[in-house]
């Protein structure tokens, strides 16, 4: 996947999703953030069963693309 958006723009997405799945002791398979990328939009999601979000970014997408990272990565 390759994409173009403004730093600050998708440390902001990835920091509100964050606190979803760091909320209380999720299983690890619910430790992940779901990257979509198609057309114009970077939709990125998280869940932990009772709450999930997904937040939708405008973006350069160069190639069509969806995958799953996991949300223990440090975002700064």
């Amino acid at each position: 996947m390759e994409f173009k958006i403004e730093t600050s723009i998708l440390l902001g997405a990835l920091d509100m999703l964050h606190n979803i799945s760091q909320t209380k002791g999720v299983r690890p398979i619910l430790a992940n953030t779901l990257i979509d990328g198609s057309g114009d939009q970077l939709k990125i999601s998280s869940t932990d069963l009772e709450i999930s979000m997904t937040v939708s970014k405008s973006s350069d997408i160069d190639r069509k693309s969806t995958r799953l990272n996991s949300s223990h990565i440090p975002l700064s």
